[in-house]
């Protein structure tokens, strides 16, 4: 008697890094629906903070090695603040949202073995440094978080909160950031904000303006028609 089916011969590299590639893909646009924070809770972040007085005393040498503290890590250290203190904090990022999903890509050697993560951003963080199991794993990276970015801001509902920082030349963040490119552009398609939202959408929206193409003008139209016709608060 035979034990059972044969088993697959290893893949040669490029049928690896082929099936990797199709997986990180095809997880994001099947998972779509879960890639979303609870309702009026969705933060969207980008750039670096510092104190700007400071560091326009520096010299040129000393902005270039000053780099500030990446957004994110002003929202962990807020994160964790409120829990020393046992008070809540109702704000979800896009990692946030990632660790509680369980499931993940499954990536595998050339054996057919998967990689073994604690969750979905456990994976995605890993990308960049996966070596040969990815064509090109930065790339790959790099996209799969723009893309995840994308999806995550078409899903934001009711208020939302977007903290933007400078760039890392302590200038203004430009086009190449997800937060602009991709974030802010879902945001404009989205009818699930609230009237906050879209107000605070607005006002991301004119400062970046120059940002965007005419592929957005008619939205950015349609979010100032609504936002006149909010009534003004009563002082």
């Amino acid at each position: 008697m035979g034990d059972g089916m044969a088993q697959k011969p290893p893949l040669d590299v490029g049928e690896m890094q082929s099936l990797n590639f199709k997986a990180v893909r095809n997880w994001i646009e099947a998972n779509k629906a879960s890639i979303k924070a609870k309702p009026n809770e969705t933060v969207l972040y980008s750039g670096v903070v510092y104190d700007t007085d400071i560091a326009q005393a520096m010299s040129k040498e000393d902005q270039e090695a000053f780099k500030g503290t990446p957004v994110w890590k002003s929202i962990e250290k807020h994160r964790a603040a409120h829990q020393k203190m046992n008070l809540p904090f109702e704000y979800q990022t896009l990692p946030d949202v990632l660790r509680s999903i369980r499931d993940y890509p499954t990536i595998v050697d050339r054996d057919r073995q998967p990689k073994n993560f604690r969750d979905a951003n456990d994976c995605f963080q890993a990308l960049a440094s996966l070596g040969e199991l990815l064509p090109d794993p930065k790339g790959l990276s790099r996209k799969s978080w723009s893309r995840l970015s994308e999806v995550f801001a078409s899903n934001a509902e009711g208020d939302i909160r977007m903290l933007d920082g400078y760039a890392d030349d302590f200038g203004r963040l430009q086009r190449d950031k997800d937060f602009i490119d991709k974030e802010l552009g879902s945001l404009l398609k989205n009818d699930k904000l609230s009237p906050a939202g879209k107000k605070l959408l607005l006002s991301k929206m004119s400062k970046y303006g120059s940002e965007f193409d005419r592929r957005h003008t008619e939205a950015i139209k349609r979010l100032d028609r609504e936002r006149s016709q909010l009534k003004s608060p009563k002082g």
